[in-house]
């Protein structure tokens, strides 16, 4: 992805967390959403050699309270897309797996998937 569009993506977010350690970005994730009913959390990602010790968690707890800050206490649905292998993470973290009793499969649909030079 060329820096310039990653850079756009993260201006346009609702809010975000960063963990850095000497200059070098260890790790961070945003949120995105409509900022009243529904928000995601989109892009947490650690490191590999910052995984391990609690630094998602942290990330993840941060983002959580700012997706509270953003809905300003009222109802609101945050969600995300786990990385395949991930799920017991977010399970661990209150979140629920979808298929689930009430709830359908998560979706999703690429659009100008070819823009990001992808077959």
């Amino acid at each position: 992805m060329p820096a310039a569009t990653a850079q756009a993506a993260l201006a346009a977010s609702l809010g975000g967390a960063t963990a850095a350690r000497g200059g070098a970005l260890l790790g961070f994730g945003r949120i995105v959403g409509d900022g009243v009913l529904n928000l995601y959390i989109q892009d947490l990602i650690v490191a590999p050699e910052a995984r391990r010790a609690g630094l998602g968690g942290a990330l993840l707890s941060v983002l959580t309270g700012e997706a509270e800050r953003i809905a300003g206490g009222a109802p609101a649905l945050l969600g995300l897309f786990a990385a395949e292998g991930r799920e017991a993470f977010y399970a661990r973290q209150g979140f629920t797996s979808r298929p689930a009793p009430g709830y359908g499969a998560a979706m999703q649909r690429w659009i100008a998937f070819s823009r990001l030079g992808a077959p």
